[in-house]
């Protein structure tokens, strides 16, 4: 994959290597905070379907980040990362689209329960450094970012548009709004 200028501005940084990894804890968000097996099976099939086709893609058009001259042995998180994550099939970054994906979810679902506003800003706030993560380890370039995020993106629409009752609020949460809230 070519480099931009994007990728020589945001650069190499070792710390980065935990926000890289926290995208387990982040993507298994929607599906812990869903409440019903209607919408969290509905997350599960567009999710896995958004896998199934950057996988097909990388599979189609195989792709790797740029080698670069760093001494990995010097970097330990990034050696074992390295050793385990090649930087083959990089474009688009799955890791960007998961986040992306996760986080319209997370969007929805606040609204779903009345979550304050701050959790939705930190929730986006989490996901751009996500997204940085992928550059600043090297393991993907500013175009896998990018349409990554359009591939995230454009899954969250597909599923989100007409969920139906997939994402309404667990009986137990309306009841206990209902019950404390002032007529």
């Amino acid at each position: 994959m070519p480099t931009t200028w994007i990728d020589d501005w945001v650069g190499f940084t070792p710390l980065a290597f935990p926000v890289y990894a926290s995208l387990w804890v982040y993507v298994s968000l929607p599906p812990a905070l869903i409440g019903n097996l209607r919408g969290l099976l509905w997350h599960g099939l567009w999710a896995g379907l958004m896998c199934a086709v950057c996988l097909a893609v990388f599979w189609v058009f195989p792709t790797k980040v740029p080698d670069n001259a760093l001494d990995w042995a010097s970097h330990p998180g990034m050696s074992l990362l390295k050793s385990v994550d090649t930087g083959g099939n990089a474009f688009p970054s799955l890791h960007v689209a998961a986040a992306v994906f996760a986080a319209f979810w997370l969007r929805r679902i606040f609204l779903v329960m009345g979550a304050p506003r701050g959790w939705t800003i930190a929730s986006a706030m989490a996901c751009g450094a996500i997204a940085w993560s992928t550059l600043a380890t090297l393991q993907h370039v500013a175009l896998d970012a990018m349409a990554g995020a359009l591939v995230g993106w454009l899954f969250a629409w597909l599923s989100l548009r007409r969920p139906g009752d997939a994402l309404d609020a667990p009986a137990a949460y309306c009841r206990h709004t209902r019950t404390t809230s002032s007529p």
